[in-house]
C-alpha cells in the first residue's frame, strides 16, 4: 500500500486526538478543573453578574469573602471568555468540563493542519509532516489543549496570521489577504492584548515600505474589531482602557524592587485594599500597580539593567524560578526542540523569506522585557519555532545520511 503525505497527516491527527483523550481520562480530574480568570468571568456573566471578577485581594486568608460582590472587570480581554460562556449553560460540572476540553482537543486538530500547511509552504512536505507530529505530541502542547488555557487559541491565531503575512512577500498583495490579516489581528488582540504590539510592528514595517494603503486597511479592520470592547470599557469605567486593566500588574511583576514575577508587598496590598469598594476598583488597582512599577524602575536602575537578560533567558532557555520547568517531561523535549530550532533557523536564515517570523520572535522578546516570561509564555512563543525545528530535523537527517554514504 502506498501512503500519500496526507494519509500520514491524517494518522498524526487521529493519534494525537486519541492520545489527548487518553491523557484527559487518565490524568485530569474533570470534577475539579481550574477555570482561572477566564472561566470565573464567564461564570459570573452567565450568573447575571455581568463581565465581572473577584480578585485575590477579595480573599481573607485562603477563604473567599462572600460579602464582596464581583468587580466590574476588564482584567481579561473577552475572546476566550466568550468561547467558554456557552458551556456554563450545562449545570453538570463533569459534563461541562468534558465538553470544554473535548472541543479544544478537536480544535487542536485544526492547529496541526495549519502548522502542516504553513511548514509545507515554507519548507517541504517532509518538514511539514514532522512539524505536524511535533504539534500533535509535544507534551506542553498536549497539556495546553487539555486545560482551560488560552494557549491553543493563541497558537491557531499566530499560525493562521503567519500564513497570511508570508503572502505579503509577493510583489502583488491581494486585497483579501489584507482583510484576513486585519481580522486575525483584531480577533487575537481580543484574546491576548499584547498582540496589539505585534500588529503595530507589522504596520510600522508596511509604512516603512511605503505600503500606506495596505497598512491603513489592516489598521482600520483592527480598530473596527476591538472598538466595541473599547466602547464598553469607556461606558462602564468612564475612562479609556487600552485593552485590559491588568497591564499595571504585569508591568509591576516585571519591574519591582524584589524579584521578577512578584505580585507585591504588604504596603502595596494595603493600598489596593483601601480602594476595594470603589466602583472602578480595577482601574484604581491598575493605576497603583503602574505607579509602583515606574517608581521601582526609577529607584532601582541596577535591577533594570539586569532584568532584561534574566527575562530573555527565562523566555528562550528556561525559567529557573519555576520548578515545573525542571520536570524531565518538559525539559528534555524542550532542549531537543530548541537545538533543532536553532539549527533550522541558522540553515534557513533569510530575511526576505522569513522576516515575519523573525518580527514575531522580536515582538515576543520585547513583551518579555517589558513584562516578564512565565513558562506558558514560552509555550505560546514556540509555536512559531515548530516549522524551523522540523526543517532542522530534516536538514540534519540528510546531512548525516550523506556523511554516512
Amino acid at each position: 500500500m502506498n501512503f500519500k503525505p496526507k494519509d500520514f497527516l491524517k494518522i498524526i491527527i487521529v493519534l494525537s486526538l486519541i492520545g489527548k483523550l487518553l491523557f484527559v481520562f487518565i490524568f485530569i480530574n474533570l470534577n475539579d478543573l481550574e477555570y482561572y480568570e477566564y472561566g470565573d468571568i464567564a461564570n459570573n456573566l452567565y450568573q447575571g453578574h455581568g463581565y465581572s471578577l473577584l480578585h485575590e485581594i477579595d480573599k481573607d486568608g485562603n477563604n473567599l469573602n462572600r460579602s464582596v460582590e464581583p468587580h466590574i472587570s476588564a482584567y481579561m480581554p473577552p475572546g476566550y471568555v466568550f468561547y467558554l460562556y456557552p458551556f456554563f449553560a450545562i449545570s453538570d460540572t463533569v459534563v461541562r468540563n468534558l465538553l470544554i476540553i473535548f472541543s479544544q482537543i478537536l480544535i487542536s486538530c485544526l492547529l496541526i493542519f495549519l502548522v502542516y500547511k504553513f511548514t509545507r509552504e515554507c519548507f517541504s512536505e517532509t518538514s511539514a509532516l514532522i512539524a505536524a507530529a511535533i504539534t500533535g505530541f509535544l507534551p506542553e502542547f498536549v497539556f495546553a489543549s487539555t486545560h482551560i488555557q488560552i494557549t491553543l487559541f493563541y497558537h491557531i491565531g499566530i499560525v493562521a496570521l503567519l500564513l497570511q503575512l508570508y503572502k505579503l512577500n509577493s510583489h502583488k498583495i491581494n486585497f483579501n489577504t489584507l482583510i484576513v490579516i486585519g481580522i486575525i489581528f483584531g480577533s487575537l488582540i481580543l484574546f491576548r492584548s499584547e498582540v496589539l504590539l505585534f500588529a503595530t510592528i507589522i504596520i510600522i514595517y508596511l509604512i516603512n515600505k511605503r505600503d500606506f494603503k495596505e497598512s491603513a486597511i489592516i489598521m482600520g479592520i483592527i480598530i473596527l474589531i476591538i472598538l466595541p470592547w473599547q466602547v464598553r470599557n469607556y461606558v462602564v469605567f468612564d475612562k479609556i482602557i487600552p485593552i485590559t486593566t491588568s497591564s499595571g500588574l504585569n508591568l509591576y511583576r516585571g519591574h519591582n524592587p524584589y524579584d521578577i514575577g512578584l505580585w507585591g508587598d504588604d504596603s502595596l496590598f494595603a493600598r489596593i485594599r483601601s480602594v476595594r469598594n470603589e466602583k472602578d476598583f480595577e482601574v484604581k488597582m491598575n493605576d497603583i500597580y503602574l505607579e509602583s512599577a515606574f517608581t521601582s524602575i526609577k529607584e532601582n536602575p541596577d535591577k533594570e539593567i539586569v532584568y532584561p537578560f534574566i527575562k530573555l533567558y527565562n523566555l528562550w532557555i528556561i525559567n529557573t524560578s519555576d520548578n515545573r520547568t525542571f520536570n524531565i517531561i518538559y525539559l528534555i523535549p524542550w532542549i531537543v526542540f530548541l537545538l533543532f530550532s536553532v539549527y533550522g533557523l541558522f540553515k534557513s536564515g533569510s530575511w526576505k523569506v522569513h522576516k515575519f517570523s523573525y518580527l514575531y520572535f522580536i515582538f515576543f522578546s520585547i513583551v518579555a522585557i517589558i513584562f516578564f516570561a512565565l513558562p506558558r509564555y514560552q509555550t505560546m512563543m514556540k509555536i512559531a519555532l515548530v516549522p524551523f525545528a522540523a526543517a532542522g530535523i530534516e536538514m540534519l537527517y540528510y546531512k548525516v545520511k550523506n556523511i554516512i554514504k
